[in-house]
């Protein structure tokens, strides 16, 4: 069944139920045609959206038949834009050449990885470089940070991508050894940088007088990967640290393994020279180069047994995962949360949110446990105020604070010695706002926190006569 109203055509179409709508057809691509010519867009804009689905690629189909100019598919671009025809709009735009306009219409529909790549083309690196950052594609994003000489961000976003070893070279270069040190403690054995990242984290624990731990690194590759040209010079290392530390033996194993593969190397020698050391066996010795060396020397022995990596990130990582709320999140979105959190000790009595004040973080509960406490006037509550929860590992506090401008409605104290992750106000809102799928999980499952934890609130409090 079709209708006729003024100049547009429509067409009743049926859901299958009897019910149905007119949809506009016929006619009306003409008659948006003359609307985008005079510049009339909202006009062109509000007709469209009344329209059937396909009445935009036949627009677009006639418009472009006769060779429409640039300026004619830029208004397009707009009228579509302004209709909310993200794609659409997307199309018309980089018909007429205008990447960054294109680029601005696919943000707009949370194409972050397509836009990225239109601003690129736009010349527009920086804007390109944080969208690709927030559509967590991270090693784009350090590759653009890195073109715009802004190391922080590009170190950040090669640790984010797992590209530990890049990452710590560039902290490295910015003297930031501490985060150095954690993400090359990161380098898995099967990684292909494993042996100059252990190299280069051994370095860095020699010059921060962490030799100890720069033994069991040492030792690691040792144990593990044959001697070769590639993991000499961390066979120097360990020997040069094990004759320094009293382990004659074992340094005349690794010397004898290095002067059997290279000879004439000047540091190895003079070791060896200084412990009274002769090559007796050249030959055995460059067959066993070939094969890791059997060392008779463990961690126990090095006095670093158990020791933990100076950031322990593994197991955080293996926490974070369980924890309800992140529960939702995919593999590279928790990496993108763990690398904004701290990890903070807390002693017994200590105090993470005080009533009143701005909210300055979330915090997760990693071990131990807290009170929350509002403040009352009745004397018989406890000298902080009323408890009306007590929480545990896995359970997060202070978000409320952070979804608004309001003071914390209520105090978080320490039960005994506690360990959480700290994820600042200006770090949750860099999270929650980088990426719209981020958002949305996190919320979803704030609401579902904050109205349980007031449903409970209120019914302890109505239970002791104060609700």
């Amino acid at each position: 069944m079709t209708r006729i109203h003024g100049e547009i055509e429509f067409e009743f179409k049926e859901d299958g139920s009897g019910e149905g709508e007119f949809l506009a057809c016929g006619k009306v691509v003409n008659l948006l045609k003359n609307h985008v010519a005079r510049g009339q867009l909202d006009e062109a804009a509000g007709l469209l959206a009344s329209c059937a689905e396909n009445v935009g690629d036949e627009l677009i189909s006639d418009i472009t038949s006769g060779g429409a100019s640039k300026q004619t598919m830029g208004d397009l671009a707009e009228m579509f834009f302004k209709a909310r025809d993200f794609n659409r709009a997307a199309k018309c735009a980089y018909s007429a050449g205008r990447f960054d306009l294109a680029a601005k219409f696919l943000e707009a529909d949370y194409d972050l990885e397509r836009a990225a790549g239109l601003y690129l083309k736009a010349g527009k690196i920086a804007k390109a470089a944080e969208l690709f950052e927030k559509n967590l594609t991270f090693n784009k994003a350090a590759e653009l940070f890195l073109k715009m000489k802004d190391f922080p961000r590009a170190a950040e976003n090669l640790e984010r991508a797992g590209d530990y070893f890049n990452a710590g070279q560039l902290y490295l270069k910015m003297a930031r050894w501490d985060k150095a040190v954690d993400v090359l403690q990161r380098l898995d054995k099967m990684a292909a940088h494993f042996v100059p990242g252990v190299k280069l984290l051994g370095q860095v624990l020699e010059r921060t007088g962490n030799s100890q731990l720069a033994m069991q690194k040492y030792l690691e590759v040792v144990k593990s990967k044959p001697l070769d040209a590639e993991s000499l010079e961390i066979h120097y290392r360990l020997a040069k640290l094990c004759a320094d530390n009293g382990f004659q033996q074992q340094a005349g194993q690794l010397l004898n393994g290095i002067l059997g593969l290279a000879p004439q190397h000047q540091g190895a020698r003079e070791v060896a020279k200084t412990l009274g050391l002769l090559q007796a066996d050249q030959a055995r010795a460059r067959q066993n180069a070939i094969e890791p060396v059997p060392l008779d020397l463990s961690e126990k022995e090095l006095g670093t047994e158990g020791a933990d990596r100076l950031v322990g990130m593994d197991k955080d990582f293996e926490f974070l995962r369980r924890v309800p709320l992140f529960s939702e999140l995919s593999l590279d979105e928790l990496k993108y949360v763990q690398s904004l959190c701290e990890k903070k000790r807390y002693q017994d009595g200590q105090t993470l949110i005080t009533e009143g004040t701005p909210g300055e973080a979330l915090f997760v509960l990693a071990r131990g446990k807290v009170k929350v406490v509002t403040s009352t006037g009745d004397s018989a509550a406890s000298d902080h105020g009323t408890v009306v929860a007590e929480l545990g590992p896995g359970a997060h506090v202070g978000e409320m604070a952070l979804l608004d401008d309001f003071p914390t409605s209520a105090s978080v104290i320490c039960e005994g010695n506690v360990v959480a992750f700290k994820l600042a106000r200006r770090r949750f809102s860099d999270l929650v706002e980088s990426n719209e799928r981020i958002q949305v999980r996190i919320y979803k499952v704030l609401i579902k926190t904050l109205t349980k934890r007031l449903r409970e609130a209120n019914e302890k409090l109505a239970a002791k006569g104060l609700g």
